[in-house]
C-alpha cells in the first residue's frame, strides 16, 4: 500500500512552484513503494493525447487542452518492460492546501485502461482520503 501521507507532502511542496492554473493535480507512478515518476497537470502545455480530449474547460470561447497529470506521468513508462507493474496515485491539492477529489476524467480513464503496465490506481477523495479506482 502506498504511503499516501508522504505523497501528499510531496504534492504540497510541488504546488508552491509548479501550479499553472486553478487546480493542482499530481500523479505519482510507483514501483512497489518507490516513486519512479511524477506528473503534474499543465494548462500551458499540450500533447497528442490531450488534443484528443473532449472539452472540459473553455477559455475566451476557445477550448484549451492542457496535459492532465495522469498522462504526463505515463510518458515515463513508454519504454518499460510489459512485465513491470506500476501503481498510479492521483492527488489534488486545492488553493486552501486541502486534499480533494482527483478522480481521473473519462479521457484519462480510457487512456489508463489501455495501459497494461498500470495494475492499481488510487485517487484522493473530497474528504481527503484515498480509494482505489475501478
Amino acid at each position: 500500500m502506498p504511503n499516501f501521507d508522504r505523497l501528499v507532502e510531496i504534492a504540497r511542496a510541488l504546488k508552491l512552484n509548479k501550479q499553472s492554473g486553478v487546480c493542482f493535480h499530481v500523479s505519482f507512478l510507483l514501483k512497489g513503494r518507490k516513486v519512479v515518476a511524477i506528473g503534474i497537470n499543465s494548462y500551458t502545455k499540450q500533447n497528442t493525447i490531450s488534443l484528443s480530449y473532449k472539452p472540459t474547460r473553455i477559455s475566451n470561447g476557445k477550448y484549451i487542452a492542457g496535459i492532465h497529470s495522469e498522462m504526463a506521468v505515463t510518458a515515463a513508462i513508454k519504454f518499460s518492460s510489459k512485465n513491470q507493474k506500476f501503481t498510479l496515485v492521483n492527488v489534488r491539492i486545492n488553493n486552501n492546501n486541502k486534499v480533494v477529489n482527483s478522480t481521473p476524467c473519462a479521457n484519462c480513464s480510457y487512456q489508463l485502461g489501455k495501459m497494461s503496465n498500470i495494475n492499481k490506481i488510487f485517487h484522493s477523495t473530497e474528504c481527503g482520503t484515498f480509494v482505489r479506482f475501478p
